[in-house]
């Protein structure tokens, strides 16, 4: 038993190439042809045929359009790319992914695959066809999903007008897949295509787009197929690509890495669209030359708040078990915006990080308030030209990390007593341990 892509190789390492099957005769021949070893019912042989477009392509030259499909014909799977030949000989349109396997039989004779056929395997691996569109298996970011469809000379779908969204919808009808589409919502409702357009066309479902976490750029088409809806770019999509000869502009590729990643906020800040710990985020910052905004004055603390004010974001610096602050730049300032009753360390859980914006009763109002480092709901902002961090910040930040360790540790029981884990989500775990 092997894969699709294995028996191909086999096959041809040896001058030999799968069965072609171009008429009744030779199919009955290649049904006697059987693995001892399994059930009847069980048995499968890989077909040398592969889906281009809406019919199958047989690996070597052939003029002959015999199938044998069985009475549920082909289109109810006209997105499997492979053919296989049940116990029964008729044959089943089959997907070609590597953990599907089936009896690997090689014709004799002195045939040669058609030059096109390494390629067509490789692609039926990788994904499947859905009538002018392709699907890859794997889930990717956006600027992946660019990269394999521009290999192939193909783009993200652009949906340009009516006629290409109902185009789009009956090839994926009844499949739940949402397609990422190759726009970036810029402002309001308008987006900027992958590919050089003058259209203005928008399919956007009622209430959309919403940009509901404050930094959602990447457009899918919702699989009820009722519309289009933005969506964050940092997370990982169904890639499709939309088949044909076609270029993306010179800016693509640089607008949907920016998107995945985040977006400049004026000249002097950057936020980033994915939240993350505080550890997390002054990674991400140094690792751009950048730092997390120290914020020095009344003025600073108020531009950081109106980035995104109903978020918390993160403030570079520390405040650790209520001493005097550390700035995450070399800085003389002794400014400080703490809401009432802050820093508390609250319930002594370690809160040696800071943001704005706790919401309290619906209200972020730019205060301080001191939280875990660990703690996953702020968003990330850098600054940029402010500075390197000082020679201490990661070993206080990992002085942060090891008490969080050294309260949470392996989860075994030293004594009979409540101790505090601290997750990286929205809230804090009770365990007791005996």
């Amino acid at each position: 038993m092997k894969t699709f892509a294995g028996c191909s190789s086999a096959c041809l390492s040896r001058g030999l190439i799968l069965p072609t099957i171009e008429n009744q005769n030779e199919n009955t021949q290649l049904g006697n042809v059987k693995d001892p070893d399994l059930p009847n019912d069980s048995q499968r042989i890989w077909l040398g045929m592969l889906r281009e477009g809406d019919s199958f392509t047989r690996m070597r030259t052939s003029s002959s359009s015999y199938t044998n499909f069985g009475a549920e014909g082909d289109a109810a799977t006209r997105h499997m790319n492979c053919v296989v030949m049940r116990h029964d000989t008729k044959w089943d349109a089959n997907q070609c992914r590597e953990d599907d396997r089936a009896l690997c039989v090689c014709e004799k004779g002195t045939a040669t695959p058609i030059a096109t056929w390494n390629n067509l395997v490789d692609m039926s691996v990788m994904g499947e066809s859905y009538d002018n569109y392709f699907k890859f298996y794997e889930g990717a970011k956006i600027s992946a999903c660019t990269s394999w469809c521009q290999r192939q000379g193909w783009v993200l779908p652009t949906v340009e007008s009516e006629a290409e969204n109902t185009e789009l919808n009956t090839a994926f009808e009844n499949t739940g897949i949402e397609v990422l589409l190759g726009m970036i919502n810029t402002e309001g409702t308008a987006v900027t295509r992958m590919t050089a357009s003058t259209s203005s066309y928008t399919n956007w479902r009622s209430g959309e787009p919403n940009d509901d976490r404050g930094a959602e750029l990447c457009v899918k088409n919702g699989e009820d197929k009722q519309g289009w809806f933005d969506e964050s770019c940092a997370g990982s999509f169904s890639c499709v690509c939309k088949k044909g000869a076609a270029t993306p502009t010179a800016e693509w590729a640089g607008l949907a890495d920016a998107a995945a990643v985040g977006q400049n906020v004026g000249a002097k800040y950057f936020k980033m669209h994915q939240r993350m710990t505080m550890p997390a985020c002054s990674a991400a910052c140094v690792e751009r030359g950048w730092v997390i905004p120290t914020v020095e004055n009344q003025e600073e603390n108020e531009a950081l708040h109106d980035i995104s004010p109903q978020q918390q974001i993160w403030v570079g610096v520390l405040n650790p078990h209520g001493k005097s602050l550390t700035r995450m730049t070399l800085s003389d300032s002794s400014y400080k915006n703490w809401e009432d009753g802050e820093p508390n360390d609250f319930e002594a859980s370690n809160e040696s990080c800071v943001h704005v914006n706790l919401e309290l009763f619906g209200v972020t109002n730019g205060k301080w308030h001191d939280v875990n480092c660990w703690d996953a709901r702020a968003i990330c902002v850098c600054e940029k030209d402010a500075g390197t961090p000082i020679a201490e910040w990661n070993n206080m930040l990992k002085e942060a990390q090891d008490i969080r360790e050294s309260r949470v540790g392996s989860g075994a029981a030293t004594s009979k007593n409540w101790f505090v884990l601290f997750p990286t989500m929205l809230s804090l775990c009770l365990v007791l341990t005996w």
